[in-house]
């Protein structure tokens, strides 16, 4: 698989690779330690992958839930549906042409949250009952720790970019030279990359 922004992907049309033996088929997308990669890194075919999935996992669970008691039906949660809606959240969670989608993905814990508590309350309110979070915060929870991992240089070597700060490039005694220094992506496939979405999406004071 080619991946790259349209335009560097067109400078590809015609781009054919074989071995000794036979001709290797280019593909637009395949997955990868579970998570579905595309060739211009859009995440749009893995969250829909993940509620085709989790489609499945809601459907069981509409079925069996009037059997289960209350501590029975969390577990489920917590077991098969929870795991997959924070699994790679960081790489895939809340981009910004997949609003409709992450809407679709928090329907799905509000739904469940509000058959445990088997009441005429609104999702918030069932989601309070439980002490779950949204999936949103989760996300962001998620984000935040995987840059405190990076300030303390507990990450793998491909993070470097959170090790240098702005008083490192520069030299000058600035009021955010402390913050960590990210180059300014030039393209939409720069902005769309992992690290530069996980560190902006952080407010001021956890920056």
């Amino acid at each position: 698989m080619l991946s790259g922004s349209k335009t560097m992907l067109s400078s590809f049309n015609d781009f054919k690779f074989s071995t000794d033996k036979e001709q290797v088929n280019c593909a637009s997308s395949f997955k990868y330690l579970g998570v579905v990669l595309d060739e211009k890194w859009k995440w749009k075919m893995h969250v829909n992958s993940l509620l085709q999935k989790l489609g499945h996992r809601l459907s069981v669970f509409n079925r069996i839930y009037h059997m289960l008691d209350k501590k029975s039906l969390i577990a489920y949660f917590n077991g098969l549906v929870l795991p997959h809606l924070d699994y790679a959240d960081i790489i895939w969670g809340d981009q910004p042409r997949l609003t409709t989608q992450m809407k679709q993905l928090q329907s799905f814990e509000s739904h469940i949250a509000k058959k445990i508590v088997k009441g005429k309350v609104t999702s918030a309110e069932a989601l309070t009952s439980l002490q779950w979070v949204p999936l949103h915060a989760r996300r962001f929870g998620h984000r935040c720790c995987l840059v405190q991992d990076a300030m303390k240089e507990e990450i793998p070597e491909h993070f470097n970019v959170f090790r240098s700060t702005m008083s490192q490039q520069h030299g000058y005694n600035t009021r955010n030279g402390c913050m960590p220094k990210i180059s300014k992506p030039r393209t939409e496939w720069g902005r769309n990359k992992m690290y530069y979405n996980t560190f902006n999406r952080l407010d001021l004071t956890t920056k």
